[in-house]
């Protein structure tokens, strides 16, 4: 049943039917279980290629690669894609229901599936009036929240012209290739101010066996997603942009969010961790009961901070 499982996902993330496929072509030595063969008839309502060994496709599809690559297979017409196994994309701030700006959500630039190489690009804008710099975290993986994900890297673009929130517009652009290589290029479209850095996707390569076993390690974190209330507009944030007015009433309604967020994600932490929530809750209700405004400003601070920085 697993099979028939995993036969669906990938036409729903092909955007296929079972009608849409000409022909099956059958991977590995399990392949010949005759209800494992059955299923995938049903299912596909088509019977299974059956004239290629399946202990030797894999061999076979390697050797076609190599000579495309080689240029051996130059005249044949074949073309070979790959497409990413997770999506990509950067940690944003959003606004929130009620209208608090967190830091936190993930805003995917290379959707999951996307045939590669493939290079794609997305706008943001600055969040506060005078903001001179942002901070681009990058991000593997498939949940809304960035401490889900698998972080791959980060970098600072500077020189930002000084304005008012919203008027700078910073392009980023991602650029993947079959080698699991990716290019994120950031630049400022005012200024022309830009920066490249180049990272390795989270995926070992070294054999099949070791490319299963680390997108296991990336699937496992998003079963330990802790949900969140929903966030809605995309944009930048920087450590040092919180609201400056907000009053004491809409500090204490953050703060019993944070509470109740951390007390939800507890549970599912290790020992270590359990008792650096246990501190930052502690300062949290410290403060709130003394009234202490500079305490639960430093304290939310340190909530995000834990939040950005965790990783499953």
């Amino acid at each position: 049943q697993e099979t028939i499982e995993l036969a669906k996902n990938v036409l729903v993330d092909a955007e296929l039917s079972a009608e849409d496929v000409d022909e099956i072509l059958l991977v590995g030595g399990s392949t010949r279980i005759p209800r494992v063969y059955e299923l995938i008839s049903n299912l596909f309502g088509k019977n299974p290629k059956n004239d290629i060994n399946p202990d030797e496709t894999v061999a076979l599809g390697a050797a076609v690669q190599a000579g495309l690559k080689s240029g051996a297979l130059s005249e044949s017409g074949l073309i070979v894609t790959d497409v990413s196994p997770f999506s990509m994309g950067i940690a944003v701030l959003k606004e929130s229901k009620s209208s608090a700006l967190r830091p936190g959500g993930f805003a995917i630039i290379i959707p999951k599936n996307s045939t590669i190489p493939v290079t794609r690009s997305e706008s943001f804008t600055t969040t506060y009036d005078n903001q001179t710099k942002v901070s681009i975290e990058i991000y593997q993986g498939e949940h809304e929240w960035v401490i889900n994900n698998y972080k791959l890297g980060e970098f600072l673009l500077e020189g930002i012209p000084a304005n008012i929130a919203g008027e700078e517009v910073v392009e980023v652009k991602f650029r993947y290739n079959l080698n699991g290589i990716l290019e994120v290029h950031a630049k400022c479209i005012s200024t022309g101010k830009e920066m490249t850095v180049t990272v390795q996707d989270a995926l070992n390569r070294d054999s099949q066996k070791t490319l299963e076993e680390s997108v296991e390690k990336i699937e496992s974190l998003f079963t330990k997603a802790v949900e969140f209330e929903d966030w809605q507009e995309m944009t930048f944030f920087d450590d040092e942009d919180f609201d400056e007015e907000q009053t004491w009433e809409s500090l204490e309604e953050e703060a019993k969010t944070h509470i109740n967020e951390l007390n939800k994600l507890k549970v599912t932490l290790p020992k270590k961790q359990q008792e650096q929530v246990d501190k930052i809750t502690q300062c949290l209700l410290n403060a709130l009961d003394k009234e202490d405004e500079d305490g639960l400003l430093d304290a939310i601070e340190e909530v995000i901070d834990f939040m950005i920085n965790f990783e499953s």
